[in-house]
Parts: structure tokens; C-alpha cells; sequence
């Protein structure tokens, strides 16, 4: 799944226990940060460059999206059995090799 989880308020850690308690999952999460003023612009540009269901109205939600970084709203969540952490300020240094590696060690564990 790909999302914006925001364990804050407890809904998605719950969420994700009781699939993990239905499913029996392992729960692996890849949890993508990055400078604030850089995800501020990078939410602006792609609002304003059309390409986005105009049902999403970001152009009108810029305060509420900097309120909602300030109170930490996207961290990892909790239920996640593992968590690979990935700063992708600049793009051009993020480690493939060590994201590729997490996914196989996880997928391999798993597989047993």
C-alpha cells in the first residue's frame, strides 16, 4: 500500500494491528521523509501543474498541509513489524542498494 499514514491519530496503528491479527501479516514499512520546505514546494508544484484530479483541491489546502507537517502527522507507524527510513530530499542520494536489500531480507524471511 502507499499512503500518507498518520499514526497520530491512533486510526491507522489500529488499522494495521487488526490486519496483522486477521492476516497474520508481517508488516514491512519503506517511510519516506524529507526537508519540509522541500515537500512543501515539491505539494505546490504538483498541485499547480495540472495533472492532479482537480477533486484533490491542494491549491486550497497549502496552510492546512504546513499545519499537518508541523503536528508530525507522517511518521511511521507503530504496527509496522519492520521500518526502512528514507530521506528523499535530494533524490540522487538516496542508497538503492540498501532499499533493495531491505525489501529482499524481508521477502526472504518471509518466505520460510
Amino acid at each position: 500500500m502507499e499512503s500518507n499514514f498518520q499514526p497520530r491519530f491512533d486510526f491507522d496503528n489500529f488499522k494495521f494491528l487488526e490486519f496483522k491479527k486477521k492476516y497474520h501479516l508481517y508488516l514491512l514499512q519503506i517511510h519516506c521523509s524529507c526537508d519540509r520546505e522541500v515537500l512543501l514546494q515539491r505539494f505546490k508544484v504538483r498541485s499547480e501543474s495540472g495533472e492532479k484530479h482537480p477533486g484533490h483541491v491542494d491549491r486550497s489546502n497549502y496552510q492546512e498541509f504546513e499545519m499537518t507537517l508541523s503536528q508530525g502527522d507522517y511518521e511511521a507507524l507503530e504496527a509496522s513489524d519492520r521500518v526502512l527510513e528514507i530521506d528523499t530530499t535530494d533524490f540522487n542520494q538516496i542508497d538503492d542498494e540498501t532499499l533493495f536489500e531491505f525489501i529482499e531480507q524481508v521477502y526472504l524471511m518471509c518466505k520460510k
